[in-house]
């Protein structure tokens, strides 16, 4: 298993337009073979803080989602809205305690 954690820092003139555009991509995605778990969490103490909560089946899968149509235009549509350049930090989980 692959999970993915994603820490995005957005301007704040822009969260609704993120939101409303994960929330469109968020069943797309989960209707990818191999997606186990896709959720954006917001921080309590800064609305223009996410995290988003990625785990997948396999690297293929994982790969197979980074090359999808939606992911592209979810990227090229919000690519103006981050005031930083996004964090993503990428794990193998192997364990079976983990799974």
């Amino acid at each position: 298993m692959v999970q993915v954690i994603v820490f995005y820092a957005i301007n704040e003139i822009f969260v609704k337009q993120f939101t409303e555009a994960f929330r469109e991509l968020q069943p797309l995605v989960l209707a990818e073979e191999g997606c186990l778990q896709y959720e954006l969490f917001v921080s309590p103490y800064a609305p223009q803080r996410f995290c988003l909560v990625e785990k997948w089946a396999s690297q293929d899968a994982l790969d197979v989602h980074l090359a999808t149509e939606h992911l592209s235009d979810f990227r090229e549509e919000s690519r103006y809205w981050f005031e930083k350049n996004p964090t993503i930090e990428i794990k193998e989980i192997t364990h079976e305690r983990y799974l």
